[in-house]
């Protein structure tokens, strides 16, 4: 494992954090996972046999308000049935870690590269894009930019509006830098974001993932094939528009698990479709295979018509 990834804690250590959360048992075995850009991870392993996740974030401030996103949309996520790991104990006086459930299985990335049947992975897909459809189905109506707290939310002090035209013409100037789109696409998103007062007055934020990628979702073997386990790593959440969480997924899925992404047909899809059964969930039968760019300046262009 990179030495970027993790930090090595000692038994003692584990065992302090465990005694700072009030819980019961001995740790006897400490196993490093990944983690390393905004927190640690260690399995931890007691002495009766019980797994936990003990996860650290450091002490600044951006890692601890990291820290309060996390908890505060696990507490939103804990009324609903969205499979993610459940907080086991997070002392208010300790703003550096929490103890997590364990949850059992691999990552999708992980499951993707090793398996030969594509598909045996066909209901962890499905599963995947219904969770994260699940999640975008939790709403605010606050008229400013929103993220998770304690409480549920936290107004920012920028109405959607500005937030959302902020971000698409820094992006968009990121992109022509990159030769990804050319000055005439950003032309034409700046005046689209010109108007966002106007295209974006009755927008409703949907709770994101904010960072949804193959990574960040945990699977096992059930049966014939694989199933969800959990949606992990909640630190990014945040109220917004569900095209973030999708073109993340589009974006950095196809990274991590290559072009056979495509051939296998299974994906989180971009649509809401209504099954036979009425219920909504995100279509697992198609993946658009478009730039980051051309996701961005598609939404734009949406917001037009």
């Amino acid at each position: 494992m990179h030495v970027y990834l993790t930090r090595e804690i000692s038994l003692a250590e584990a065992n302090t954090y465990l005694g700072r959360a009030g819980l019961p048992g001995r740790v006897v075995e400490v196993t490093p996972c990944a983690g390393g850009v905004t927190n640690f991870n260690h399995q931890l392993r007691l002495g009766d046999g019980r797994r936990l996740l003990l996860r650290t974030y450091g002490v600044d401030a951006s890692r601890a308000a990291r820290r309060q996103t996390e908890l505060a949309t696990h507490a939103l996520l804990a009324a609903t049935s969205i499979p993610a790991p459940h907080i086991i104990a997070a002392p208010t006086t300790a703003a550096d870690f929490s103890i997590v459930e364990w949850v059992e299985g691999v990552r999708l990335r992980d499951a993707f590269g090793t398996e030969r049947d594509p598909g045996r992975l066909q209901r962890a897909w499905a599963q995947t894009g219904q969770a994260l459809r699940a999640t975008h189905g939790i709403t605010s109506t606050f008229d400013r930019a929103a993220f998770t707290r304690a409480g549920g939310a936290a107004l920012g002090n920028t109405e959607w509006s500005a937030a959302y035209a902020r971000e698409i013409t820094e992006c968009a100037a990121v992109l022509v830098g990159k030769k990804l789109i050319r000055s005439t696409d950003e032309q034409r998103i700046a005046a689209i974001s010109n108007r966002s007062g106007e295209l974006l007055a009755a927008f409703e934020g949907s709770l994101l993932h904010g960072d949804a990628h193959a990574a960040n979702v945990m699977v096992r073997e059930e049966g014939t094939g694989w199933a969800l386990a959990a949606w992990i790593d909640w630190e990014r959440a945040q109220f917004g528009d569900p095209e973030a969480d999708l073109a993340t997924f589009e974006v950095f899925t196809r990274a991590q698990v290559g072009q056979t992404l495509a051939r296998s047909g299974m994906a989180t899809g971009e649509r809401p479709t209504h099954s036979a059964s009425g219920s909504t969930s995100y279509s697992t039968c198609s993946l658009w295979h478009r730039t980051i760019a051309r996701r961005l300046y598609r939404l734009a262009e949406r917001r037009v018509c």
